[in-house]
């Protein structure tokens, strides 16, 4: 696997592939880690197909995408504009609480970053979680926009109530 990731790395793209294909035809199951390495190889290159191609086999393959697997799959979302498969990966990334970890291991933090992660949050109905990120906005130097105040105003009305805001 380590040829792989070498490859995954020097922008070998194809090579990355067919190295991850011909382990598995030779009954090598890659692990997460693996995964991992090649599905960020492909999106570092600007692969972005390649990526979620790589990252659709990985769910196929029954093995559970983690944090770092989203960190890395996300960019390959927003430069192909594939909002459902973002919406996809948000989703599962809502239901195994890695929100707030995806916002901070992302590189390059924006509102609008963050706004996503917010919104997931008072969507399901998690406004301490929700509170939480916005002051790790605040932490990372970044301004709550209309988006956000709008998000945060409709939270509380739908959720305030059950909470007895």
């Amino acid at each position: 696997m380590h040829l792989c990731l070498g490859y995954a790395k020097n922008g070998k793209v194809d090579l990355t592939i067919r190295c991850l294909n011909e382990m598995q035809k030779n009954g090598m199951k890659p692990k997460v880690t693996s995964w991992n390495g090649v599905i960020s190889g492909c999106v570092q290159n600007g692969y972005f197909e390649n990526g979620l191609n790589v990252f659709n086999e990985m769910l196929r393959s029954y093995d559970q995408p983690n944090v770092v697997t989203i960190v890395s799959i996300l960019p390959a979302c927003v430069d192909l504009g594939d909002l459902k498969i973002g919406q996809a990966i948000h989703a599962y990334a809502i239901k195994n609480e890695f929100c707030e970890c995806v916002f901070v291991k992302i590189k390059e933090k924006t509102t609008a970053v963050l706004n996503e992660v917010f919104a997931a949050y008072v969507d399901e109905h998690k406004m301490d979680a929700a509170h939480s990120t916005l002051k790790s906005m605040q932490d990372y130097g970044l301004k709550p926009d209309e988006v956000l105040l709008n998000t945060l105003l409709a939270g509380h009305a739908k959720w305030g109530k059950e909470r007895g805001l």
